[in-house]
């Protein structure tokens, strides 16, 4: 019986621990949250969105045929973009894959995303997956490169840290999505080490400070209401400013 109000005992004290600390640890995060200076999007990010009019024309998104995604490339390489991040998961096989691979080999600047799911523990400076979802062999062979996709939420809900390398279990470290778009950008291929150097990684050729996880804290101070943006609708129609992408 004792040692049950012990027990009883601590976990009531960390019990009102948390209820203490929460508040301050809520007010840390709102006042890292006012470090950052407002400044205007970059005009060189154009945000392409399946919106609510994308989806009344073609339907739920997972039963599209991948011919639209091979169509959208098609056009936005017609009109210059120098690199296309096809943030959607494609993990499994279509009857197009063969369809979308030829126009993603054929534009030569398609990123696509990956994802870990259930995170191990791990003495690893990088977060950890056990499993890892791949993009369909033959459409990770088409691409330019494979970045992950993966977010973590504070207490709060929001999202302020981007890891920009995870680990899977087989040893396989992946960059960010963000960070294999810019090396694809400049024509650069990624590390092969990544080298965690006074809280800084290098990468083409700037020191990005992060923590001890690889997370960089992202700065939302821009306002991404006025980013440049174009339905993908739009883009599978070539309905679309050319000048906005090129």
């Amino acid at each position: 019986m004792y040692h049950i109000l012990v027990l009883a005992g601590v976990g009531c004290l960390f019990t009102l621990l948390a209820a203490v600390l929460q508040p301050f640890y809520s007010i840390n995060l709102w006042l890292s949250d006012q470090l950052f200076i407002p400044e205007p999007p970059s005009p060189n990010i154009v945000i392409v969105g399946i919106d609510d009019a994308t989806l009344e024309t073609y339907g739920r998104l997972s039963e599209w045929p991948r011919r639209l995604h091979a169509q959208a490339i098609d056009n936005l390489s017609e009109a210059g973009a120098k690199v296309i991040g096809l943030d959607i998961l494609l993990v499994d096989s279509s009857p197009d894959d063969q369809i979308l691979a030829s126009a993603m080999e054929s534009s030569n600047n398609i990123v696509l995303p990956m994802v870990g799911t259930e995170p191990l523990p791990t003495t690893e400076p990088e977060i950890t997956f056990n499993r890892s979802l791949l993009p369909v062999f033959s459409l990770e062979q088409a691409s330019a490169s494979i970045g992950h996709a993966n977010v973590f939420p504070d207490r709060d809900g929001r999202v302020r840290r981007l890891p920009l390398l995870i680990r899977d279990s087989a040893g396989q470290v992946y960059p960010a999505f963000s960070v294999a778009m810019l090396h694809t950008l400049f024509s650069m291929p990624l590390p092969q080490e990544y080298v965690l150097q006074d809280g800084a990684l290098n990468l083409l050729a700037r020191d990005v400070s992060v923590d001890e996880h690889y997370r960089l804290r992202i700065n939302f101070a821009a306002d991404t209401a006025s980013s440049p943006y174009i339905s993908y609708g739009d883009v599978i129609r070539d309905d679309f400013e050319h000048s906005l992408v090129k």
